[in-house]
């Protein structure tokens, strides 16, 4: 996913982009184990705002 944000009386413009995969296992047919990984970049022309993060969970389904 790409992100473009422009603000309104100052001169920045951040371009960001998200990436990553869900893993879900099933354990039983109603019940699964989920990993998602993330990572997201953003670049900007202001000072001290671009970046970057991954983050990693776990979680569980349950459907009924």
């Amino acid at each position: 996913c790409y992100i473009r944000t422009e603000f309104k009386g100052i001169n920045r413009a951040d371009n960001s982009w998200t990436i990553g995969p869900t893993l879900t296992y099933s354990v039983w047919q109603s019940f699964g184990i989920t990993v998602d990984y993330q990572h997201i970049e953003t670049a900007s022309n202001f000072a001290s705002a671009s970046f970057g993060r991954d983050v990693i969970s776990v979680g569980v389904t349950y459907k009924y």
